[in-house]
């Protein structure tokens, strides 16, 4: 395990410095895909590009589509946890897949880290897409996108009008738009 772990390490690093970009979403894939014995994934700039035209589509629409085969997943959030029964899932799948505790996010940077890590456990939750996340491929590009993020005390907002509900927790209300590609 302690190698398995490593090797990630060391294969995140690479990655990150060949692309010379932030690549947090592969790292984070890659994190789950080991826990859960599976190898690390390679970033393609083809797959990614598929990826992004998708991605560009679904944002412009503001709905979910795929852009081609079964090798592809697609996501569109508008919120991270909301109910204390969604974020406590949520805080268990960070604790065994992550070994991170949650902590209410103060800064951007940490709400965008918590949506992208929020996005696998959506994807983990479909059997359909946990399947396609773990599966024996080799390859990976993605398009992670976020716009319009507010933090919400106990509210809800439907329409103009905001209701306040006791079953709701504070949490923060974003848009996302996720699109992942795989291939052998």
């Amino acid at each position: 395990m302690i190698m398995k772990r490593l090797l990630l390490i060391i294969f995140t690093t690479l990655s990150l410095f060949s692309y010379g970009q932030d690549y947090e979403m592969l790292n984070l894939i890659n994190i789950y895909r080991v826990k859960n014995g599976c190898g690390a994934l390679i970033r393609s700039i083809e797959l990614e590009n598929i990826a992004k035209n998708q991605n560009n589509i679904n944002i412009l629409s503001d709905s979910v589509s795929h852009s081609h085969k079964t090798s592809e997943i697609a996501l569109k959030g508008n919120s991270l946890p909301s109910t204390k029964h969604n974020k406590d899932k949520f805080i268990i799948f960070l604790c065994k897949y992550f070994d991170l505790e949650y902590i209410e996010p103060k800064t951007e940077k940490e709400v965008s880290t918590l949506t992208k890590l929020y996005s696998i456990y959506l994807f983990s939750t479909s059997k359909s897409h946990n399947n396609i996340l773990l599966s024996k491929y080799n390859y990976i590009g993605f398009d992670f996108f976020t716009k319009n993020i507010e933090y919400k005390k106990n509210l809800i907002k439907i329409g103009n009008k905001e209701y306040k509900f006791n079953k709701f927790i504070s949490h923060h209300k974003i848009n996302y738009y996720v699109v992942i590609d795989f291939k052998k």
